[in-house]
């Protein structure tokens, strides 16, 4: 199959049976060469005539520097998604850094979420959000909260034990000093 130029793909989700197939690689490189392509919505044209909006789960590189895929996990988008939210893991962007006068004299920015992603739920195919924009001039103090971030509609935080701290108005960044 890779000899022949294409990759094993798994179509997997919304409670229906886990489907394999292959994909162009041509086709599919340009997309997977993308920035943001895991919170992008793909449609995939299944044999048969059926066409299934996914979503990357995964993709598996035989060699990383060569951008060599091996094989790709894709999820649909689920029938209901008002019921069934997709969750997403969502990158914050901060913007406006350079108002703060921490930062101004050589201070940095620390996202709390820069590991993982704000965990997010969302049910607009229309909104899903390649990142969320946290604007560093309406920080209370040295402490960037939800409150400061822009969230797009269709979309909201994933609620858990971290994210529901002083009522769900959680931190997400704080401006760090320098020492030295």
């Amino acid at each position: 199959m890779r000899a022949a130029g294409r990759l094993p793909v798994v179509l997997q989700g919304d409670g229906l049976p886990f489907v394999n197939l292959s994909v162009a690689r041509e086709a599919l490189m340009p997309f997977l060469r993308r920035t943001h392509y895991q919170r992008e919505l793909l449609t995939l044209e299944v044999e048969g005539g059926e066409k299934v909006r996914v979503l990357t789960q995964e993709v598996q590189y035989d060699d990383l520097k060569r951008f060599n895929v091996k094989h790709v996990n894709f999820r649909r988008w689920p029938r209901d998604p008002l019921r069934h939210p997709v969750k997403l893991p969502v990158p914050i962007i901060f913007v406006n850094e350079e108002t703060h006068p921490t930062i101004k004299t050589g201070g940095y920015t620390h996202d709390i979420f820069s590991d993982t992603g704000l965990k997010c739920l969302v049910r607009d195919p229309e909104n899903i959000p390649r990142f969320l924009v946290a604007d560093m001039r309406r920080a209370d103090g040295m402490d960037l909260r939800m409150e400061h971030l822009t969230v797009p509609p269709g979309v909201t935080i994933r609620p858990n034990a971290r994210t529901l701290q002083n009522g769900g108005n959680f931190l997400v960044g704080r401006v760090k000093r320098v020492r030295g």
